[in-house]
């Protein structure tokens, strides 16, 4: 049985492990797209004859626009080297190398948590293509949170699947032993002489005379 218990918390504590990491996983996979999704909007939008780089409208999503609404973008000029970024940033800009391009965290001053997406995109323009440096992001916390959520939950749920297993396999072994625990008593009883021996017959004569 202590095995068996053994056994049970190993497995679910490695299902809890990889579960949580799928999930993480999957939630930052879904939040680099949609930041993929922001960049193509904002390079669709960026205006090449402007110095600094402007856009032509606002972003749809009206988070953008708000302050600390928690998303965010910027934009840098390679050839200038000036940059443009979204209100709700304030004055708090995000320093990018010039070739990095992916996903990265940065911290704020303020204590935010961002999780960010870089590409350099190219925008073709009146005096030609002019290479930018866009950058959108979004607080970390919301991604942080679902997490502690998920685990949370998560937990719950294979303590009582544990709680399950164990419950299941302790009547199995109950009702396992029981026939080995009546033969252990019946061979138990043949040694004290209480009962016959399988298959051994009491001799007629003993049962005539009662003995």
């Amino acid at each position: 049985m202590t095995l068996t218990m053994v056994w049970v918390i190993v497995s679910l504590v490695a299902a809890a492990l990889v579960l949580q990491y799928l999930f993480t996983i999957n939630i930052e996979r879904s939040a680099r797209e949609e930041m993929a999704a922001a960049i193509s909007r904002l390079a669709a939008l960026i205006v090449p004859a402007a110095d600094p780089p402007a856009i032509r409208s606002p972003m749809t999503d009206p988070r953008y626009d708000t302050p600390f609404g928690g998303r965010y973008w910027q934009i840098e000029a390679i050839d200038t080297k000036t940059v443009t970024r979204l209100r709700s940033m304030w004055d708090e800009g995000i320093d990018v190398a010039d070739d990095y391009e992916g996903v990265f965290h940065h911290s704020m001053p303020d204590g935010r948590h961002l999780i960010l997406l870089t590409r350099r995109l190219q925008v073709d323009g009146p005096a030609g293509p002019r290479t930018y440096l866009v950058t959108v992001g979004q607080d970390h916390d919301p991604i942080y949170r679902a997490n502690q959520a998920f685990a949370r939950d998560t937990t719950r749920l294979l303590i009582l699947l544990g709680a399950a297993i164990l419950a299941a396999a302790y009547l199995l072994l109950l009702l396992g032993l029981g026939p080995i625990s009546r033969m252990r008593q019946s061979i138990e009883a043949v040694h004290r002489g209480d009962a016959p021996a399988p298959g051994r017959s009491i001799p007629q004569r003993d049962r005539a005379f009662g003995g």
